[in-house]
């Protein structure tokens, strides 16, 4: 079984291990010991500028107009909640597959007679945003196990941290095809729900 996030909680969980080259192994074994402590971990989440600026402004938006408090890393919480609750009302790992997979598409994939032989990484043109999560070690869990699932069955790449990227790209192309309005009451309502 491959690594599923940066973390890989669930190789943890299940005690697989793995062969991980560190410069300062003390620092490295301390970093281990003090990570198992807590609860939660810090996951870091790229995307395109432009996603992330949108999305600043449709968070902005919706703190005045409801007046509630909503930053993008709430926002992107809340659509993970829902990706994941999708998966357990649905279990439809076809299109949790395909809604998530534009993630790995920064891979180009080499076949030779119907069988991968090789990736290489596509050059991304646009400008990346960094955004930084604190999540429940138990969700980033949660997450790898529905990747694994995925992968059992449609072989890729998508790390936790793509999934998670890509979940933001994927809503914020939506607003632009669908009433904005409608999206941005559905996120209060999930406000409410999840936060």
């Amino acid at each position: 079984m491959r690594e599923y996030s940066k973390h890989d909680i669930l190789g943890q969980m299940l005690h697989i291990p793995r062969v991980h080259m560190h410069r300062h192994k003390r620092k490295a074994f301390y970093q281990t010991i003090l990570a198992s402590l807590s609860n939660s971990i810090d996951v870091t989440v790229a995307v395109p500028s432009f996603v992330y600026v949108r999305a600043h402004i449709l968070c902005e938006y919706i703190e005045e107009e409801y007046e509630l408090s909503f930053t993008v890393n709430q926002l992107i919480w809340l659509l993970y909640k829902e990706f994941t609750s999708q998966y357990y009302k649905r279990k439809d790992i076809w299109k949790l597959y395909q809604y998530i997979s534009n993630a790995d598409s920064s891979l180009i994939e080499v076949y030779h007679y119907g069988k991968l032989v090789d990736t290489h990484k596509h050059y991304q043109p646009h400008e990346t945003k960094t955004i930084h999560l604190r999540v429940n070690k138990k969700e980033v869990r949660n997450g790898e196990a529905l990747l694994a699932e995925i992968d059992a069955i449609y072989p890729n790449h998508i790390m936790f941290e793509d999934m998670i990227g890509q979940l933001l790209i994927n809503f914020m192309e939506m607003t632009t095809t669908h009433s904005s309005s409608d999206q941005v009451h559905t996120l209060v309502k999930k406000a409410n729900k999840y936060l």
